[in-house]
């Protein structure tokens, strides 16, 4: 058990260095004077507000708001510039850059400026109505009011979805439309697409309920009482797409239980104790908003015995029975939560899990399953 929780503490003390490490870019920020300067960019999840950044001669990271800067990119590849959005400045991701110009605030949320320095949203909101599906098609309209006289890109707008891709291709078609001579309006910056990563840790309750059953059967038999204990340890989340992310952790879990049976010439009592290392693994799905995010996930989990206190007496005759059970325990998982966005560098999480679990008996023909549900509350560190 000691040795277990020396490694959950030594994971813990790496995922900082290590999140760091990946999550930091070579980048440039515009000073308000229009200076360049060079330096290191923490690519962080949401950069809308604040980005932090170490110029090539400085030993630390210093945090700029829009209000600070004018302009910073990532790699030279991913570029914000400061704009004016109801009033307040925020840093917006430069797709196109032209006679129209097409930003990204997140996903599902669009702005497209004209020359003039007018902002225009597009949005697209769904509903289900009645139980049917009703798909929001505004955002065309507000296309087709910003890309007048080229025939071309109007017959094409019937058809454009609402992604990056079809809204980059767009944008940048009617700017070569409008004026087909000028390298300016052609200008593009790629979608952000970097892979992030984001450290946490998690704390909670576990209730599981061992049954004893027979593999292959078609029923299940001698449920043991249910055990709740307390469950924690931390996590690592890597996102390759804004929507999608995959998530290993590290957690110490304790699963078991007592039951009372009768058997045909005596009774027994079953005491199982069982304290898991266990490593799950989970593809998560977040529902992009602003500040509550919903999400869902699904996944696998394997767990080592670190622990283990297991006794089969005839309470009859206090005679002690054998009982031998594996180590290890082979999990599916899955559940959903809500993300609150605490900062643009934290976020607070609170999720329910679902799980089920095989431990076979050796020597017994049975083996046991464990039916558990957890209820955890997560920091995430960007």
């Amino acid at each position: 058990m000691k040795s277990a929780i020396i490694y959950l503490l030594l994971a813990a003390c790496s995922l900082p260095l290590l999140a760091q490490t990946f999550n930091t870019k070579p980048g440039f920020i515009i000073t308000l004077d229009g200076d360049t300067l060079r330096g290191l960019v923490r690519d962080r999840s949401d950069l809308s507000e604040q980005v932090l950044f170490k110029a090539e001669a400085a030993s630390n990271f210093t945090s700029y708001t829009p209000d600070d800067i004018a302009a910073f990119a990532i790699e030279d590849e991913y570029f914000y510039e400061v704009k004016s959005v109801n009033k307040k400045k925020i840093f917006l991701l430069t797709l196109v850059k032209g006679t129209l110009s097409l930003y990204q605030l997140r996903e599902r949320l669009y702005y497209i400026e004209k020359e003039n320095g007018t902002l225009y949203p597009l949005e697209k909101k769904d509903t289900i109505i009645d139980n049917k599906f009703r798909e929001d098609k505004r955002y065309i309209g507000v296309l087709q009011y910003l890309m007048p006289n080229c025939e071309r890109v109007t017959r094409d707008l019937k058809t454009v979805k609402f992604t990056s891709a079809d809204l980059f291709e767009i944008v940048k078609d009617y700017n070569l439309c409008i004026n087909p001579d000028s390298t300016e309006n052609t200008q593009t910056y790629k979608e952000a697409a970097t892979t992030r990563i984001a450290k946490g840790v998690k704390v909670g309750f576990f209730s599981n309920q061992l049954t004893y059953f027979v593999p292959g059967g078609l029923y299940y038999r001698d449920e043991f009482e249910v055990k709740n204990s307390v469950t924690g340890g931390i996590f690592v989340r890597f996102f390759p797409k804004r929507a999608f992310s995959f998530q290993p952790e590290l957690l110490l879990v304790q699963k078991g239980g007592t039951i009372m049976m009768n058997r045909s010439t005596r009774k027994e009592q079953t005491n199982i104790s069982l304290t898991f290392l266990q490593v799950p693994f989970s593809i998560y799905y977040t529902l992009p908003t602003q500040k509550i995010n919903p999400f869902i996930f699904a996944g696998g989990a394997i767990g080592v015995g670190v622990v283990r206190n297991v006794s089969r007496t005839n309470t009859t005759t206090g005679e002690s029975l054998t009982v031998i059970i594996d180590n290890d325990d082979i999990a599916y998982r899955l559940g959903g939560g809500l993300e609150y966005k605490l900062s643009s560098s934290l976020t607070l999480q609170l999720e329910y899990m679902y799980e089920q679990s095989r431990i076979n008996r050796i020597f017994v023909n049975n083996a046991i399953r464990t039916t558990g549900h957890g209820v955890k509350l997560g920091l995430c560190f960007y």
